[in-house]
């Protein structure tokens, strides 16, 4: 790593300063074993280039002195690690008062990089504790992923129930850190339009990932064999991807290349990559990584769950190395022509691709040149120069936000409960008093409550084995909840995983599992053959819950159809017509239920919503 950085490349960023940043990570980066990590340092390296002063603080202590050592090489003040924060273990060091350090060096903004994968993230736990020590100090989160969209993709893929609860927990805390920083940064144009879809009053912007080094010239196809994947074991996600190549695709592969090799860069997995196969080769951490791009003839990326920029493709880029991709590891590089056709879901057609890239010189060296373009004109160092001095200029421009009183985000309820969390770091004893607290909630038939509390346990517990019991216990409590809420179809889905990833519930919460899933079934089975007026009403809701707009309507002129009179269900059907866009004959129906009952609250609030929709198309 080089401060060295040309001039005429910080995009202006020179023009803002001299200024003081505090730069908040799950750790201090390690740019050569992680995408996230490099794009910090490549922020961090570009502030120091124009002269501006960069504190940064690693809450945990799993770096190597090197690696502080190289960014104080740079003239960055490296603080590490933060041990009153630190989720789940105190590593040995002296406390870090922040009051104190904002004090004293008058930081301008803070960057916290919005990390999640450590169960706590940095963004929701230090935005807090900034906003009390630092009112002056604008705070922006800078985001290399769409964490609860990633863990939706994720469980889709596993099936797996854990993984669906922890990314409802997630998209709560994202929607509450979102919404109360300053700024939104992203790294992908299409993680910005997610975020804003999901969060409309969100105005994110792309700080665009950098390639350090875009090569002038690369070893030609000759020089080079075999196949190169890159990435570290720690991310399940990179896990996934290996199995699916090596199951799916690398056979097809060896069909017709018997001799070729995969290579495998990157820290493993903690229990090995699993493959007893001597042609696949595991390299394990690797300081420089020039090496490996500049041996391999084709770098395979079939990453088949995440969002975000998958960082390794961009480096592949820059080195000239033709990739064969899936289309989620292609997001945000905006690949055309010859790189384009690259992208394959499919294993056959992945696998054809690569054994075409083995194979034809001329193929591979019309891929190269085009990578090699490719990673100039997108991902020039000047371009995240650009976006940087823009998103500084406009988050320096604003007045910061002001915590609100009193409030407290998902993750920390426990915490402001039982006190003593702070200082215990046992993860088992955080997840009970989750249970506890979402039990409490429940008795006061704070329903929504109490599930979010539950979801905060599944998010504590990322790192924990998929199929260990505590989750099972975990779902048990969700089906007691979902069945209180009427959320059937969620109260046996999380029955059937109570029971099968912890067959040993205790006596009394498997009753409490078992009269759940049979009142759900009976529940289900009234709904599907609703007889009364109250069980069509149901059932109609029910129905509009999952966009079901025609069986809805079926079942509320089924009641009117023996009760013209009923003004719920005229609400109800009006309320339906709407959703489908059929706005004149909603407004009927709301007409016709204030014909019933004039001072209806709900027909008079829907009559004016859809009245103001009209006169406003009309204008």
């Amino acid at each position: 790593m080089s401060a060295a950085v040309d001039p005429g490349g910080l995009g202006g960023l020179d023009t803002l300063g001299p200024r003081a940043f505090l730069v908040v990570y799950d750790h201090v980066p390690r740019p050569g074993e992680s995408g996230a990590d490099l794009r910090l340092v490549q922020i961090v390296e570009l502030l120091r280039a124009a002269g501006h002063r960069v504190t940064l603080l690693g809450r945990n202590a799993d770096s190597r002195p090197e690696h502080a050592e190289a960014l104080e090489a740079l003239g960055v003040t490296v603080l590490a690690p933060d041990p009153d924060r630190t989720p789940f273990v105190r590593p040995k060091g002296a406390p870090i008062d922040l009051a104190e350090l904002c004090a004293r060096e008058r930081f301008d903004a803070a960057i916290l990089y919005q990390y999640f994968w450590s169960g706590i993230g940095v963004g929701e736990q230090y935005l807090p504790l900034l906003r009390r020590a630092a009112p002056w100090m604008r705070v922006v989160l800078l985001s290399d992923d769409c964490h609860a969209l990633r863990e939706e993709r994720k469980a889709e893929k596993s099936g797996s129930r854990s993984d669906r609860e922890r990314a409802r927990g997630l998209f709560e805390k994202e929607a509450d850190s979102h919404a109360l920083a300053d700024a939104l940064w992203t790294i992908t144009r299409e993680d910005k339009e997610r975020m804003q879809a999901a969060w409309p009053a969100l105005l994110p912007r792309v700080i665009a990932f950098a390639q350090a080094e875009v090569r002038a010239s690369v070893p030609g196809f000759e020089a080079r064999d075999g196949l190169l994947f890159l990435g570290s074991g720690a991310n399940d996600a990179n896990v996934q991807a290996v199995r699916w190549f090596v199951r799916e695709a690398l056979p097809l592969v060896r069909a017709e290349l018997p001799d070729v090799k995969l290579r495998l860069v990157g820290e493993p997995p903690s229990g090995g990559w699993g493959f007893d196969d001597p042609s696949i080769e595991t390299v394990g951490r690797a300081a420089d990584l020039a090496p490996a791009f500049d041996r391999a003839r084709v770098f395979v990326s079939p990453v088949t769950y995440g969002t975000g920029l998958k960082t390794k493709n961009v480096q592949a880029l820059g080195h000239g190395l033709p990739a064969v991709l899936t289309t989620i590891s292609a997001e945000g590089l905006g690949l055309e022509g010859e790189l384009a056709a690259c992208v394959h879901d499919d294993p056959a057609a992945f696998a054809r691709r690569v054994i075409a890239l083995h194979e034809d010189a001329q193929l591979w060296s019309r891929c190269s040149a085009e990578s090699l373009a490719h990673a100039r004109a997108a991902f020039g160092r000047e371009r995240t120069a650009r976006d940087l001095t823009a998103g500084l200029a406009d988050l320096l421009s604003r007045f910061p936000k002001t915590w609100p009183e009193g409030h407290i985000g998902p993750s920390f309820q426990i915490d402001a409960l039982v006190p003593s969390l702070a200082t215990d770091r046992r993860l088992g004893h955080r997840t009970m008093t989750h249970v506890e607290l979402a039990q409490a909630l429940a008795k006061q038939g704070r329903l929504d409550d109490a599930v979010r509390e539950l979801r905060m346990a599944f998010c504590d517990l990322v790192f924990v084995d998929a199929n260990a019991p505590a989750f099972g216990d975990l779902h048990a409590q969700l089906a007691v909840l979902y069945a209180s809420a009427e959320e059937h179809e969620e109260c046996l889905a999380a029955a059937e995983a109570a029971l099968t990833l912890n067959p040993h519930l205790t006596p009394e919460l498997r009753s409490a599992v078992e009269r759940a899933r049979e009142g759900a079934k009976q529940a289900l089975a009234t709904l599907a053959n609703p007889r009364t007026h109250a069980e069509r009403l149901a059932s109609a809701a029910r129905c509009y819950a999952r966009n079901e707009l025609e069986r809805a309507a079926e079942h509320l002129l089924a009641v009117l159809d023996q009760d013209q009179g009923c003004v719920r269900a005229w609400n109800d059907l009006g309320a339906v017509l709407w959703k489908s866009g059929a706005a004149e004959d909603a407004l009927q129906a709301f007409e016709n239920a204030l014909l019933r009952d004039p001072h209806d609250p709900d027909a008079l609030a829907n009559r004016a919503s859809v009245l103001a929709a009209l006169q406003g198309a009309a204008a």
